[in-house]
């Protein structure tokens, strides 16, 4: 039996949408996976906060799951 804990990555793109990437951590069962928070930079513009997401693109393929949360893109 592989004992191994499932590997979720929440990737955070420009103009995320408060509070949604921090969803995935606050989740009923959160501490039965572990959550990497990544992105395509180091900072990430989203407008009223400033997400500094540990982990790169790269994470996405280790991860078992991933997230991408909402953006607010202007018309």
């Amino acid at each position: 039996m592989d004992l191994a804990m499932h590997v979720v990555a929440v990737f955070t793109l420009p103009q995320v949408v408060p509070p949604d990437p921090t969803t995935s951590i606050e989740a009923p069962g959160a501490l039965t996976y572990e959550v990497r928070i990544s992105g395509p930079a180091t900072e990430i513009d989203a407008g009223a906060f400033t997400p500094r997401p540990p982990c790169g693109p790269a994470e996405l393929v280790a991860a078992d799951t991933v997230i991408v949360p909402g953006r607010s893109v202007a018309r």
